[in-house]
């Protein structure tokens, strides 16, 4: 099975550089199933039912998120509804019990667990517990359902957590992906036991500006202190950042791990 998975998604411009490049990579790399970090679909922050709608019809399977996700007050529509509850999912380890933090989908005839995480460090808007626990919890619940490709987002700011947490789960997931940085790393590989890992996977959103906010307007906010405050790009060029990878189906093992990045 081959997985397609972009991290953190940017806004209009990230949506639709997405949408746009998704046929093609489905079609040169026969995708079978795709995932997206979806905490900055709606203007950086957060993400609403009528953008899920569009992602899903562009051809994204499962969303996951992070501490963003709660910024849009559009989440309490998409968790009430049980069809898009079951494939937008908040962090795992979040304190709060709104929706789900893993989900287990059927596609080609395969069972495949996706969960989202967070971390901890430098997390100060994420109330997340220990992931350690929380990854057991989800590999425990992957085999349960008989599901032989697992795949956790592991939405972490610190490298350190992301290291520890990778290796912890190598051999009981088929893939480890990190975002929130917005930062692609160069260190895709497949961990000795067999776990696809990437520290961060990077952002689909504007290019050239900073990490897919305006730079103007977060220059302005970092001079008076105010960092939460910026705007996000409506044109310009894109960066697609993104991760293909071959999972055995019969072993839940990843073959490969390829980066995507392309400027659109």
């Amino acid at each position: 099975m081959n997985v397609l998975i972009f991290g953190d998604t940017v806004g209009r411009i990230g949506r639709e550089a997405a949408a746009k490049i998704l046929p093609e990579l489905k079609a040169k790399h026969q995708i079978d199933f795709v995932i997206m970090n979806a905490e900055n679909l709606a203007h950086g922050f957060g993400v609403t039912k009528k953008i899920i709608l569009e992602m899903t019809e562009a051809g994204v399977d499962v969303f996951t998120s992070g501490n963003h996700v709660w910024a849009n007050p559009g989440y309490e529509e998409i968790f009430a509804e049980p069809e898009l509850r079951n494939i937008v999912l908040r962090p795992y380890n979040d304190l709060s019990n709104r929706g789900l933090g893993q989900t287990i989908i059927e596609k080609n005839g395969q069972k495949i667990s996706i969960a989202s995480l967070s971390g901890i460090v430098f997390m100060e808007e994420a109330k997340a517990t220990n992931f350690l626990s929380a990854a057991d919890e989800i590999t425990a619940r992957a085999a349960q359902a008989k599901a032989k490709i697992s795949i956790i987002d592991f939405h972490a700011e610190a490298t350190s957590e992301k290291a520890v947490l990778g290796l912890y789960c190598d051999g009981k997931i088929s893939a480890f992906v990190g975002t929130h940085t917005h930062v692609p790393t160069a260190d895709e590989r497949i961990l000795p036991k067999g776990t696809a890992f990437v520290t961060d996977i990077g952002m689909t959103g504007a290019h050239n500006q900073a990490i897919g906010g305006e730079f103007e307007s977060i220059l302005e906010g970092m001079k008076i202190g105010e960092l939460g405050k910026f705007k996000i790009p409506e044109d310009g060029p894109v960066e697609v950042n993104a991760v293909i990878i071959e999972i055995n189906e019969e072993t839940g093992k990843a073959k490969k791990i390829e980066r995507v990045r392309r400027i659109i």
